[in-house]
């Protein structure tokens, strides 16, 4: 014969070395001549991917979703297809380039089905039997504006509230965030929260300590995208009065009531003062100071009425008077 058809096909980008040798009852040919070739590259094309976000047969998916498929490892491109029909194209037909994600520069129609090909490309073709997968995006939801919210860590009206209680309340269906307004002049007033947008909490922490002994008026109003609650009713409370000092002391020497003292349960005082009637400063304690004696340059003062004003960490400030006995 003067053909050969080797049992299994040769491998891709391989030389062979091929000689063809005749014979005869006599014996072989000599000297004959070898040929060589190499044989083809197979072009192939890349393997198909699969859509992972959203998943085959997902429902209430985000109108505005990023696409995430897995990757095919020799493709160089990817085309997304979508329609509203199966095999569709009416939606988007287009080449993304060489990525793995994609968001689309529109929103997705509310509650409608979607069927999706993702195909990996390259030089030599497209991928084969790219599955067609589908989603469902969420319907619309009708937006209402929140009611408003109650305040529950203090009652309105409320006397002797800690300096270090928070307020909190309860979270309003459809409320997508929280307003707050926080006032110690007057009912209504806004003097340290004006409108102040808290995101989505249900509580607020002031940044230092309720004043002592303070009227407060406080206000939180639910909003969301159409708007704000309305006619929310505002708490009123009054802080406890935390500072104790003495209103007199008696620095005689029987050892009793020497020392003129003031603490204050938070341990945030600084500096207290003590000055006479005309404003004079007599004395400067500190809070680890055991009592003012009741002399000033180590002279004794007499018998009278003193003031103190008490400073904070806060900055803020308490005044009193005591008197002083002999």
């Amino acid at each position: 014969i003067t053909t050969y058809n080797p049992p299994t096909d040769f491998l891709e980008n391989q030389i062979y070395f091929v000689t063809v040798i005749t014979y005869n009852a006599v014996g072989n040919a000599t000297a004959c001549t070898e040929t060589s070739f190499t044989t083809e590259t197979i072009a192939t094309v890349p393997d198909s991917t699969q859509l992972i976000n959203p998943t085959d047969g997902e429902t209430d998916v985000d109108t505005d979703i990023t696409l995430e498929w897995t990757p095919s490892d020799t493709a160089t491109d990817y085309i997304i297809i979508i329609g509203t029909i199966p095999g569709g194209s009416d939606v988007l037909n287009t080449n993304v380039g060489n990525v793995t994600t994609y968001n689309p520069n529109f929103d997705f129609d509310p509650d409608t089905t979607y069927y999706i090909t993702i195909i990996a490309t390259n030089a030599n073709g497209d991928a084969i039997n790219s599955p067609i997968t589908t989603f469902t995006t969420a319907g619309i939801v009708d937006v209402v504006l929140p009611d408003c919210t109650e305040i529950f860590s203090i009652d309105n009206n409320q006397e002797q509230v800690l300096l270090n209680t928070p307020i909190t309340w309860d979270a309003v269906p459809n409320a997508t965030g929280y307003y707050i307004n926080i006032g110690t002049v007057f009912s209504g007033g806004t003097n340290i929260e004006n409108l102040t947008d808290l995101g989505n909490v249900t509580e607020y922490i002031p940044a230092t300590n309720w004043l002592e002994n303070l009227d407060y008026y406080i206000t939180v109003i639910a909003y969301n995208t159409l708007g704000e609650a309305i006619n929310c009713d505002e708490i009123h409370f009054k802080t406890e009065k935390a500072t104790n000092a003495d209103v007199f002391f008696t620095p005689n020497g029987d050892g009793e009531n020497e020392y003129w003292t003031a603490t204050n349960h938070y341990k945030t005082i600084t500096i207290i003062s003590i000055v006479d009637r005309f404003g004079k400063v007599l004395a400067q304690l500190k809070p680890t100071d055991i009592g003012w004696d009741g002399t000033y340059r180590g002279i004794q003062m007499p018998t009278n009425d003193y003031w103190y004003l008490i400073q904070f960490s806060d900055k803020s400030q308490v005044k009193g008077h005591f008197t002083l006995k002999r």
